[in-house]
């Protein structure tokens, strides 16, 4: 079985499903920003939108 998945229930994790989430939305500004699905550097770019 899957360490993201939790024996007991089958769901998935917290930290799988916060994984997904941030993968999708970063997807999501590339796109938006970028017009691209993925740019290298894009985790730099959002960091900075965070914090600048």
């Amino acid at each position: 079985m899957s360490d993201d998945l939790d024996p007991s229930d089958g769901m998935i994790s917290r930290a799988a499903l916060a994984s997904e989430v941030l993968l999708f939305r970063m997807k999501m500004l590339s796109q938006e920003f970028y017009a691209e699905p993925w740019i290298d550097g894009l985790e730099f770019e959002v960091w900075d939108m965070a914090f600048n």
